[in-house]
Order: C-alpha cells, then sequence, then structure tokens
C-alpha cells in the first residue's frame, strides 16, 4: 500500500515521479548560521574528504584488466558463459579498497556453474585463490596473483536483479554527483561505527546507497534525484531486457526543475536527522515507486526495517534484531548532532519525524 501525503506535494515532485515525505519542511529547521566561515571550512573539509576515498581512473583501470583477464579465463574455459561487471565497478560508488563485483550468465543451473568455475580457477596460473561460498546467493570469491592481489572478484551467477541494480544507480550518479560524494562519505562513517558489516546481519552498501536515493527522492524539496522507474519504465522497468543489452549511453531528458542548492554538509545532517527520527514500525521505503509505504500490509510486518529493493521487492538484508536497527539510528543521531555543531556551532531540540499516519 502507497503512502498518500497528508498535504498537495509540490508541483517540481509530481514532475519527478516522486511523493515527498510528509514534515521535511521541518528537516532543516535547525541549521541556523552565525558563522558562515565555519560552514565553508567544513564544506572544504568534507570535499577533501571525498577527493581521498574516491576510486581513482587509475584504480578503475586496473580492476577493469583484471576483470577481462578473468572473463578470458571463463569463457574460454566453459563456451557459452557471460561475465558482466557490476556493483561498483559500474556505478562509481566504490572507493578504492572495494572489492570487484560480477555476474556471469549461463544456461546451466547457478551453483553447478560456480562449482566448475571454482575448479578451473584453482587450477590456473593467474588466480591465486578461489573460494566458492554457500549463501543466499552463492558467491564465487577470486584473487588474482600480482598485481591485482590487493582486492578480491566477486562472482554471483544468473542474479539478473543485480545487474539491473547497477544500471539504475549508474543513471541516479550521473543525474547529480552530491549522491556519489554522499555515499562514500556515509559509508565510510558507517564503517567506522560498524553499521556496516553485511556478516553481522548489518547494513550493506548497497542497502546505505538506496536509504541515500530515497532521501534524495522523498525528503529534500525541490527533490535532487527523480524517479527513473516511472519516468522512464521502457529503460529501468523492463523485465524483458536482456541485461547484457542494457544500455549506458542513453541520453535521459530529466524534467527541468530548479536544483536544490542545499550544501553536501546540509545534506548529510539532514540524512542522519532523517534516519535518527525515521518511524520504522509505522513506515517502509520503496525506490521503485519513490515513497513511503504503509507497513499495516502483512508482507512488511517481518522486518525491523522495511527498505524495498528496487527489482525483486523484497528488504534488503538486514538483521532483524531491534538492537541493531537501535545501535544504527542512536550512530545518525550522534552522527547529526556532530555535523549540527560543526556547520552551526550548536545543538538545538529536534522538530522532525517521518510518519505515514495521520495523528
Amino acid at each position: 500500500m502507497l503512502y498518500k501525503p497528508r498535504y498537495s506535494y509540490s508541483e517540481y515532485a509530481k514532475a519527478f515521479g516522486v511523493i515527498q515525505t510528509p514534515g521535511l519542511d521541518k528537516l532543516f529547521h535547525d541549521i541556523q548560521y552565525k558563522d558562515r566561515e565555519r560552514h565553508r571550512q567544513r564544506e572544504s573539509q568534507l570535499y577533501e574528504k571525498f577527493m581521498e576515498l574516491r576510486q581513482s581512473k587509475a584504480s578503475q583501470q586496473h580492476k577493469h584488466r583484471a576483470y577481462k583477464i578473468l572473463e578470458r579465463i571463463l569463457t574460454e574455459e566453459i563456451p557459452g558463459s557471460h561475465l558482466l561487471m557490476k556493483g561498483s565497478a559500474v556505478t562509481n560508488l566504490g572507493s578504492s579498497d572495494s572489492d570487484l563485483d560480477s555476474q556471469n550468465f549461463e544456461t546451466n543451473i547457478a551453483y553447478e556453474f560456480l562449482f566448475e568455475a571454482e575448479r578451473i580457477l584453482k587450477e590456473n596460473s593467474f588466480v591465486l585463490s578461489a573460494e566458492l561460498i554457500d549463501a543466499t546467493v552463492p558467491v564465487l570469491k577470486v584473487k588474482l596473483k600480482f598485481p591485482f592481489n590487493h582486492f578480491f572478484i566477486d562472482i554471483v551467477c544468473n542474479y539478473l536483479e543485480g545487474i539491473r541494480n547497477s544500471h539504475l544507480l549508474f543513471y541516479y550518479v550521473k543525474i547529480d554527483e552530491r549522491l556519489h560524494q554522499m555515499a562514500l562519505l556515509l559509508r565510510d562513517i558507517a564503517k567506522k561505527a560498524s553499521i556496516i558489516d553485511s556478516r553481522k546481519g548489518r547494513l550493506n552498501s548497497y542497502g546505505l546507497i538506496l536509504m541515500i536515493v530515497h532521501y534524495l527522492q522523498c525528503a529534500v524539496n525541490p527533490p535532487i534525484l527523480p524517479n527513473l522507474t516511472k519516468l522512464f519504465p521502457q529503460h529501468f522497468d523492463n523485465p524483458s531486457l536482456d541485461p547484457r543489452k542494457l544500455r549506458y549511453d542513453l541520453d535521459l531528458h530529466i524534467p527541468d526543475i530548479p536544483k536544490n542548492e542545499r550544501s553536501l554538509s546540509e545534506l548529510l545532517y539532514g540524512f542522519c536527522n532523517y534516519y535518527a527520527q525515521f518511524n520504522y514500525e509505522k513506515c517502509g521505503i520503496s525506490i521503485r515507486n519513490a515513497c513511503l509505504l504503509d507497513r499495516s500490509k502483512q508482507m512488511t510486518l517481518d522486518y525491523n526495517f522495511f527498505l524495498e529493493e528496487p527489482y525483486h521487492l523484497k528488504s534488503v538484508a538486514i538483521s532483524n534484531l531491534k538492537s541493531v536497527l537501535t545501535e544504527m539510528t542512536d550512530i545518525f543521531g550522534e552522527e547529526r548532532d556532530t555535523l549540527l555543531t560543526d556547520i552551526c556551532g550548536e545543538v538545538p531540540g529536534r522538530l522532525f519525524e517521518a510518519s505515514n499516519t495521520d495523528e
């Protein structure tokens, strides 16, 4: 069940195909500048940190060469297989220490292909290690020999949503550079605070990026990101389209609305404020429909945090322990207060709460 706002949302939101979150007018209420120079300094520090974290062209090219080596090995040994890059290798949302994600298409059962690929790679002179991990989505973790031995290449098989997700995020990143900046800065914060650790049932990097996309669609005005699935269904909502034929050179004509001029530090503050006070019990998040979801619907009750994946429509994996969600929101609250102190010099009371029910 989609959530209908209690007020008529702006023409900008309509043009972008998004439904804005009630109460967003209060989200930045606490930001009242007394020292503009303090704000400028914080902006400069954040940009320097982003440049430190971002993946260089040389690093991207290095990983692409590793991918081509692995692609050649597998296509020669397993005729008919197709290895495609996905994840941060496509979206450019990775840092220099990110692993390389890839996807193989094969007519055989996925696990059988990965088992055979593991055997082949272990016998190859270019390969340092290969290990098949039996998970919900089986993953073959590969490491090549020097000079490619400082990162893993993860291979999954026939996971079509992974390719479509990467394709969608690739275009969101192209629309506004602040998504890229926020993704790297927030991931750095989240990793240091152990918010991101999928092995322990916490968020993964992909889940955090979806949270940022939702925030930039629905929690800021004018919206920064549109709903590409709604505006361009022929490219982003076409299940019959072969993932191997997805285009990365589309000239998308995004509706022309005024640019949201919020600074990077303001947007980071707003993100932390939004998720520190988000009503997780009553609200879920839909990227596909760019809106909040009403959690009274039975299908969403199995999760403490329902963050809908755009294509298979299930929640992005996160532990169902209430303590994990509480820890995450507490950390967002602490980071919000730190950012507010950094850019304004004080921490007033909170005013915002995301809710989807009439009080």
